[in-house]
């Protein structure tokens, strides 16, 4: 309160912290023997004054630069196009935005840039990406770019391809193939670009480092409503068999009607006689 000049005002009753009741020795009452406290040299109110608005500008703002110009799968993914014109150590590299950007205009993802580079650079990396599904479809010497193994060099072994992200998010089955052309898809835009793909790379990671605890939670959501739903049930079977023995015990007419059933009978359904039709028109 002190620190804020603000007033304190006249304090109500005190109590003590620290009662007999507390304590096997009433009386004595615990203490620092040696305690030392101190501030910065400013208070806080002095040092948010100091804090003065910087101005941000340029490519740099928010963003590392990824190389790559060899990614590992042959030449069709070799990036050598520069997305900063006017930096020449910017060829082969793209950006990697971070959560916290400049306000303005977002920066499109690399299935949205108009460049030729890009352009071809994507479609190779669709064309990668979507071999996992091709593969049970489509025999190897169709298909065109990837048929070699680049690194057994063997024409017979198909490529361990990269995994298409957020396909089952999407509702996307096993045989969905990315298209460059779909630029306004979060799929496309998530997987035909480095960033996000590396962003999604590490959240499959923690998935993997506790996919035994996320397991379990699943289990224990799916087996909640399958307690209600047995409860329910039982319910329902509880109904079902009071039913029958309401309907044995009062309806049901035996195989040789007696004089008491049929009298039974008549009594039960008394009350719709007078509207029953009969044959003649007569009720």
């Amino acid at each position: 309160m002190n620190g804020t000049q603000e007033k304190i005002d006249a304090a109500g009753r005190f109590e003590a912290s620290w009662g007999n009741e507390q304590t096997f020795m009433p009386g004595h009452y615990p203490i620092y023997y040696e305690w030392a406290f101190r501030t910065g040299d400013d208070d806080v109110e002095t040092l948010a004054g100091k804090i003065k608005p910087q101005e941000l500008k340029g490519l740099d703002v928010g963003k590392l630069w990824m190389n790559v110009e060899d990614i590992g799968y042959g030449k069709n993914l070799e990036y050598h196009g520069r997305l900063d014109p006017a930096n020449p150590d910017r060829q082969g590299v793209m950006p990697f935005e971070g959560a916290l950007r400049m306000v303005g205009p977002e920066t499109p993802t690399m299935v949205q840039r108009p460049g030729a580079d890009e352009k071809t650079w994507v479609g190779n990396l669709a064309a990668l990406l979507n071999l996992g599904t091709q593969y049970r479809t489509t025999s190897l010497a169709t298909l065109s770019g990837f048929t070699q193994n680049v690194i057994w060099q063997e024409q017979d072994d198909p490529l361990l391809v990269p995994p298409i992200y957020g396909r089952w998010y999407a509702q996307q089955d096993g045989s969905h193939t990315l298209k460059p052309a779909q630029q306004g898809n979060w799929l496309e835009q998530l997987n035909l670009d480095p960033a996000y793909r590396a962003a999604a790379g590490l959240g499959a990671e923690v998935v993997r480092q506790h996919q035994d605890e996320f397991v379990g939670r699943a289990w224990e959501q799916f087996s909640m409503p399958r307690r209600n739903l047995n409860i329910e049930l039982l319910r329902l079977r509880f109904a079902q068999e009071v039913t029958r023995a309401t309907y044995a015990k009062h309806f049901a007419i035996p195989a040789t009607p007696t004089e008491a059933a049929i009298n039974r009978q008549i009594a039960l359904t008394n009350t719709l006689h007078s509207v029953v039709m009969l044959d003649g028109g007569q009720r």
